[in-house]
């Protein structure tokens, strides 16, 4: 036999060449593959199943620029500059990576678009690769456990079935592997360890033959340590199958940055941009590669990595951040620069990796995603909206259809951003929202809203309200709110609560409220003032009787018996104040104060009935009913199990801060001697009844020490206890109360009200504690009697003085003036205040009718006795629930 020149490729340079069972495959150094022989499965990938004893171009794979090319027995894998995956040929085993018998055009893997592969191996009928990151994959034919799938199957996953869709190789998952070759039905791979000075040779598969190399004759169907190489060779260049056999061509030089880095796949980083952006360099090249690299899914996810990126998982994005925004500002310097990088994304979001996200199994694919939500062009959706807004809209189209676990993984992600990164991206999303105009594009940017919102709800990185849309304020209230409750299948905001602010939600449970009533348009309470408790309780159990609980959900007024007027607000403010101050009363025995004295929790111990309790939930709900807020103390753990949700160490910290400043220590303590340091048993005391009373955490739990093993079982176990358990009847009855008026069936919380998250529902029955109390709102709404009007002089110096307070003075005086320090949903400006005068010139204090919200302010005759008078008068102002 002699060898035989291939005329017709004489011209050009051959790169490599590679052989199937009766096929040749060729890549040119321009990037071209040419195929010749047998061609019964379009191995050839020349568009026919012809035959052919000469090279013919497989055409479709013309400007792909291939780098490399493989062949199985009937089948070819295609690597191209950009570290995009090609097959053709047989796919009877799976082995094209996609659900066909066979293809005789040249095809990207979907399940691998966008995943930045180096490196690819073809056995008989099985494939195999490896990305920029090290993650392994395998599919097809896993007869001998070839894939390296798991106990059962040379694909190690778990069966002998074989793989049709590439899947990861679990167990070298996070290594750092840098060569790889595959026989008939064997697989060897190099690979490099955490801090490693040299490879290990793994092998899997078939070895009837010792083609393992693992000492014996046994298949293995995961991949097993090479133990005689282990030492001898430090680094390998090429590892090559036979059909029974392995050769590795290595040496014992010390491992260096070059052997881990693939020098073929284009990449670019901040130290690239940064030469190319030289003066001097010419400006052609920073826009060849810019275009280059921003226009390939795989490249771009090949590039920025941090030194770790072998580690890319459900944790870590393997995405240097800061190098990236750095690169971003050189990149943004030029406009010519400016102008490619634009025109690279749009190619890049109209890409299949993006409009039509692959099934991965691999996070090696979503770095794109993170890298161009970075870039700044993308926040010039104001000034750019034409241009910027589809990119946005093919971005978060693409999030919305990647699979469940990897929209997981890009959650996870955030949720470790720096609080400036992850506030700029959700402002963008929300800005985004408002001016898209069709029902698909809300649902894709809301579903990644949604995953942002979700991984603050874990981190807590930035505030919820900055989830807000002011979009949401302009929908149909009635036409929303019917669509949301009878069709499911029908796109609606409500769905996505989190973008509502407490005011918009507010108007749903408003409207809720008043579609419940039936009947009468109100409902009268009559109550003796020296006799308040006891007349409002016995009216209220008769309200609560299934037959007339609708009548809760009607607007109320009140009346003292013996006193003339109607209620048309105020006298009902003053009832939900009279009632409050005393039940709230800690002196009253249902309430107890936390420790720094800010809040009211449940006495365990209350010598009251629970009908009382059940009364304080209906109050609560009637307050909200009626939107009047009142001034109560409770914790936000309280509204959070109104929500169903459970308590937590953080939450507990509100009623609790000692007990849990020791529960922390003790979960952070590293010493020595645990037992004997907390002596701690699983088991509880409060004192009840003037008596210590214990109870045990878990069944036999006096007898149990708490120790470094179960510390965390103890503190979640005590936590529930004292925050649930022990309180539990008094709950009960309270959340039954307050269903009664806002609930819907067995649910504590009525259609509208689930909308609402638990500071929301704090907000909406008692206000909400605000850092910036700008009282100048309450101008917008302020009405003058009694000879004062805008332009009075002393109205100027008040006007003048409120202006200048600290927030402390500013919470008072609106204390003073309503009842409450606390801003209503809908902020200061939908408040009404009626200032009025009283009389001429004194020494009197200003005063206040807080149920009608009035102001009385003599005419002072200078702006320094005003302020002096008026601060005198909030700063000695005590109202009910400050204790």
């Amino acid at each position: 036999m002699s060898f035989v020149v291939v005329t017709s490729l004489e011209s050009l340079v051959i790169a490599s060449v590679a052989c199937g069972e009766a096929h040749t495959a060729c890549v040119t150094s321009l990037g071209d593959v040419y195929a010749w022989g047998k061609n019964n499965h379009g191995q050839l990938g020349t568009g026919d199943f012809v035959s052919s004893s000469k090279p013919k171009m497989a055409r479709s794979l013309k400007g792909s620029f291939i780098i490399d090319v493989c062949c199985g027995r009937e089948h070819c894998l295609a690597l191209s500059r950009k570290g995009e995956l090609f097959s053709w040929g047989s796919g009877l085993s799976g082995q094209l990576g996609k659900d066909q018998t066979s293809s005789c055009f040249p095809l990207a893997i979907d399940a691998l678009v966008g995943v930045p592969i180096h490196k690819c191996a073809t056995g008989d009928s099985h494939s195999i690769c490896v990305s920029v990151s090290g993650s392994v994959f395998c599919w097809g034919s896993n007869q001998f456990g070839q894939l390296g799938l798991g106990s059962q199957g040379q694909l190690g996953h778990g069966h002998r079935e074989n793989e049709v869709i590439p899947r990861v190789v679990e167990q070298l998952r996070g290594d750092i592997v840098v060569a790889l070759g595959s026989g008939r039905s064997h697989t060897v791979c190099a690979r490099v360890r955490e801090n490693s000075t040299c490879m290990e040779f793994m092998s899997w598969g078939a070895n009837s033959c010792a083609q393992l190399g693992t000492g014996d004759f046994v298949i293995k169907e995961n991949p097993c340590q090479i133990q005689s190489l282990r030492g001898i060779m430090k680094t390998a260049s090429n590892i090559s199958c036979g059909t029974e056999h392995t050769f590795i061509v290595g040496n014992a030089e010390t491992l260096n940055e070059m052997h881990l880095r693939p020098i073929s796949q284009p990449f670019i980083d901040l130290a690239a941009i940064s030469r190319l952006s030289e003066s001097g360099k010419p400006i052609a090249d920073l826009c060849q590669a810019v275009t280059d690299i921003f226009s390939s899914a795989s490249s771009l996810n090949a590039s920025f990595l941090t030194g770790d990126h072998y580690e890319t998982g459900l944790m870590h994005s393997g995405i240097d951040i800061i190098s990236l925004q750095k690169a971003y500002s050189l990149l943004s310097e030029e406009p010519l620069v400016k102008k490619c990088l634009l025109s690279a994304m749009k190619v890049l979001t109209t890409s299949t990796a993006i409009t039509h996200p692959p099934h991965t199994t691999t996070p090696d694919a979503l770095r794109v995603y993170l890298i161009l939500f970075e870039n700044p062009l993308m926040h010039e959706l104001d000034t750019n909206p034409e241009e910027i807004r589809p990119l946005l809209d093919r971005l978060c189209r693409g999030i919305s259809g990647l699979h469940t676990d990897m929209r997981i993984v890009l959650r996870n992600w955030w949720s470790q951003y720096p609080p400036e990164n992850f506030s700029r991206l959700v402002k963008l999303l929300v800005n985004l929202l408002q001016i898209q105009t069709t029902a698909d594009q809300h649902w894709n940017t809301l579903r990644v809203l949604e995953e942002l919102y979700i991984a603050n709800e874990t981190s807590h990185i930035i505030s919820y309200k900055q989830f807000y849309s002011l979009h949401v304020s302009t929908i149909d209230i009635p036409q929303a709110y019917h669509s949301w409750l009878t069709s499911k299948s029908v796109f609606s905001f409500l769905n996505y609560p989190f973008i509502l602010d407490a005011t918009v939600k507010s108007t749903f449970f408003y409207f809720e409220s008043a579609m419940k009533q039936v009947g009468q348009p109100f409902f009268t309470l009559a109550v003796n003032r020296s006799n308040l408790l006891q007349d409002t309780l016995v009216q209220l159990k008769e309200l609560l009787k299934p037959e007339n609980k609708h009548t809760l959900r009607k607007p109320m007024k009140v009346a003292f018996v013996g006193e003339q007027g109607l209620d048309e607000g105020g006298v009902a403010k003053e009832f939900f104040q009279l009632v409050c101050r005393t039940l709230f009363d800690v002196n009253f025995g249902m309430f107890v104060p936390s420790e720094p004295r800010t809040h009211l929790w449940f006495h365990h111990a209350s010598l009251e009935s629970f009908d009382e309790y059940r009364l304080i939930g209906v109050i609560m709900g009637l307050a909200a009913f009626n939107r009047i807020v009142i001034n109560v103390r409770f914790p936000l753990l309280i509204y959070k199990m109104l929500k169903g949700e459970p308590p937590t160490l953080d939450l507990m910290e509100e009623i609790y801060p000692t007990v849990v400043r020791s529960l922390r220590a003790m979960l952070k303590y590293d010493g020595d001697n645990f037992k004997e340091t907390f002596g701690l048993t699983f088991e509880v005391s409060l004192i009840r009844y003037g008596k210590e009373t214990k109870f045990n955490l878990k069944e036999n739990g006096d007898l149990i020490f708490v120790t470094e093993d179960n510390r965390k079982e103890y503190v979640a176990l005590y936590v529930d206890f004292m925050c649930r358990k022990s309180i539990q009847q008094q709950f009960k009855a309270f959340s039954e109360g307050f269903a009664a008026v806002c609930g819907s069936n067995d649910s504590f919380c009525g259609p509208a009200l689930s909308l609402f998250r638990a500071e929301e529902l704090e907000t909406l029955v008692c206000g909400e504690i605000s850092d910036d109390v700008d009282l100048l709102l309450l101008r917008q709404k302020v009405t003058y009697d009694g000879g004062y009007s805008e332009s009075h002089k002393l109205i100027q110096w008040l006007w003048e003085i409120l202006s200048e307070l600290p927030t402390d003075l500013r919470r008072k005086f609106l204390a003073f003036t309503t009842g409450s320090d606390r801003v209503p949903i809908g902020g200061l400006q939908s408040m009404e205040l009626v200032i009025q005068r009283e009389g001429p010139d004194t020494n009197s204090l200003p005063t206040a009718r807080t149920c009608f919200n009035y102001l009385l302010i003599p005419e002072y005759s200078s702006k320094e006795k005003l302020r002096e008078r008026l601060l005198l008068a909030i700063s000695n102002c005590e109202g009910f629930g400050l204790f």
